[in-house]
C-alpha cells in the first residue's frame, strides 16, 4: 500500500492527478488503449478540474466508465456524468481532445445488461479506478454491510435501497472491482478520519469499511489530507 500523505485538499488533488496521468500514459504505453473508471462526489472535483488542461494523455486512447452512478437522467444535478461533464469532459470534447465515442455514461433507462455490453468491447475490466470515499467508508455504491458487498454480479448491480440519498443506484460489482489493476483513493477533509482511522486497521474488514476492496488490486494508493 503507498500511502502519501498531504498537507491540503489543493496538494492532495495534485498529486493525485499527476499520479492519474502517469499511469493513464503507463497503461497506453502498454496496451494501445486505457479503461478509466471514475465516480461522482466533490472529493474528485479539484482532480477532474486539473485533467481537462493536461496536455501529455492521448485522450482519444482513453475510454471513461462511470464506477457509480445516481439512477438519474445524465442532465440531472445528482448525475456523477455531469460532475465529470461540466468540470472536464466538455472541455476536452470542444477542444476535440476526446471523442464523445469514448465517453461512456450509465444510462439507466437502457440498464446494466448494456452497460455490461459495453465494457466488454474493450476488454470487460478496468485498467484504472478513481475513487472518493464516503464518511462511513464506501467506495462506489457499496455501503457497509449493505447486500451489495455480497452480490455475485460480475459487472454491475442496482439498488433501491442506498443508505445514502437517492436510494436508486448502479454500482459496480465487488467482483469487478477486484479485477482492475490499479486503484487510486482519496481521503479527504475531516469528515473522513474516522473512515481513514477504519481504512488504516488491519484488523477492520471489507464489511465494515468497503474502502479495503482497494487494497486487493494488484497496485493501490491512497491520497489522505489528514493525520
Amino acid at each position: 500500500m503507498n500511502l502519501i500523505s498531504c498537507l491540503n485538499y489543493e496538494e492532495l488533488s495534485t498529486k493525485a492527478a499527476a499520479l492519474l496521468i502517469q499511469k493513464i500514459k503507463k497503461v497506453i504505453a502498454q496496451k494501445g488503449t486505457c479503461v478509466l473508471a471514475i465516480p461522482g462526489g466533490q472529493s474528485i472535483a479539484g482532480i477532474f478540474t486539473l485533467l481537462k488542461s493536461e496536455k501529455n494523455i492521448s485522450w482519444n486512447k482513453v475510454h471513461l466508465f462511470w464506477i457509480d452512478e445516481r439512477m438519474v437522467p445524465l442532465t440531472d444535478k445528482d448525475s456523477n456524468y455531469r460532475l465529470a461533464k461540466e468540470l472536464f469532459l466538455d472541455e476536452l470534447i470542444q477542444k476535440k481532445k476526446i471523442s464523445q465515442e469514448n465517453i461512456h455514461p450509465f444510462d439507466f433507462k437502457k440498464g446494466i445488461a448494456v452497460y455490461e455490453q459495453e465494457l466488454k468491447k474493450y476488454g470487460g475490466v478496468y485498467d484504472i479506478c478513481l475513487f472518493g470515499v464516503g464518511e462511513d467508508g464506501h467506495i462506489a455504491a457499496l455501503f457497509p454491510h449493505h447486500h451489495s458487498l455480497t452480490d455475485q454480479s460480475p459487472y454491475f448491480l442496482t439498488m433501491k435501497d442506498s443508505p445514502k440519498s437517492p436510494p436508486q443506484r448502479m454500482t459496480t460489482s465487488v467482483s469487478l472491482l477486484r479485477q482492475a489493476e490499479t486503484g487510486i483513493v482519496l481521503f479527504c477533509g475531516k469528515v473522513k478520519q474516522q473512515a481513514f482511522e477504519k481504512f488504516k486497521d488491519k484488523s477492520t474488514s471489507i464489511e465494515d469499511c468497503p474502502a479495503k476492496l482497494v487494497c486487493e488490486m494488484k497496485e493501490r494508493y491512497v491520497f489522505s489530507d489528514l493525520r
